[in-house]
């Protein structure tokens, strides 16, 4: 498919949805590059109580829209003014509630801004972590299709949707870590598995990761394990 300008390929308009096809140009050397200067500032920040036991709009939706709008990876500072600019509106300088139209997420409930960032910096550095890993799937060309979907990531439990050797197969990454076992095996218990998909949970040691400023992320080697692990469920 060819591009209409710089960067649309296509829009369509079908059945009360519209789509719209953009070139990306984001690649994994370029979320490198762009993580390298970010100091990462979500380490022991304090938890409040009310937030955690509130169900918000899902981060991933800003963090994908944010890359999706700008083809660029969101700092800390971009992405919380983003997240809170389409989700919440604000009472004060420490307070919001969800927006009334998001009637499926807490509603009448005033939450704590400084609350909200320290739970959504938590989940930052995995963000960038498993969207970093697409790209290195992607550019890797072992797969036959390699596809995230945000759908399928917060309703499913699944990182990654991959083609390969004639099947289709939903990826779960896991980093080795307490808290990172527990989000992944939690994420995986309250969803439906997907339909004609055949599971691959991929676990991986976060010491086994390269460092790059703040952030670890997966390397090619490990793209070569979720392939080995899929050759393993195509004999």
């Amino acid at each position: 498919m060819d591009l209409i300008d710089n960067e649309i390929f296509d829009i369509k308009f079908f059945n009360g949805q519209i789509y719209l096809l953009k070139k990306s140009i984001i690649t994994s050397s370029q979320i490198e590059s762009s993580i390298k200067s970010i100091k990462y500032s979500g380490e022991k920040l304090q938890k409040d109580t009310v937030v955690e036991n509130s169900k918000l709009p899902p981060f991933i939706a800003a963090f994908y829209k944010y890359i999706f709008e700008n083809n660029a990876i969101p700092t800390e500072r971009d992405l919380i003014s983003y997240y809170l600019d389409n989700y919440y509106d604000l009472k004060d300088e420490n307070t919001c509630s969800v927006k009334k139209t998001l009637s499926m997420y807490a509603q009448n409930q005033l939450l704590s801004i400084t609350g909200i960032k320290a739970r959504l910096l938590r989940s930052y550095p995995s963000l960038i972590r498993d969207f970093h890993f697409y790209q290195l799937c992607t550019e890797s060309k072992l797969f036959d299709k390699v596809v995230y979907s945000l759908n399928v990531d917060y309703y499913d439990g699944y990182d990654l949707i991959i083609e390969y050797g004639g099947k289709k197969f939903a990826v779960a990454l896991f980093i080795e870590t307490v808290r990172g076992n527990l989000y992944k095996s939690k994420k995986l218990y309250r969803h439906n598995p997907v339909n004609s998909y055949e599971e691959v949970n991929l676990s991986i040691n976060k010491s086994d990761c390269q460092l790059v400023g703040a952030f670890y992320l997966y390397k090619k080697d490990h793209v070569i394990k979720l392939l080995e692990e899929l050759k393993k469920k195509c004999v």
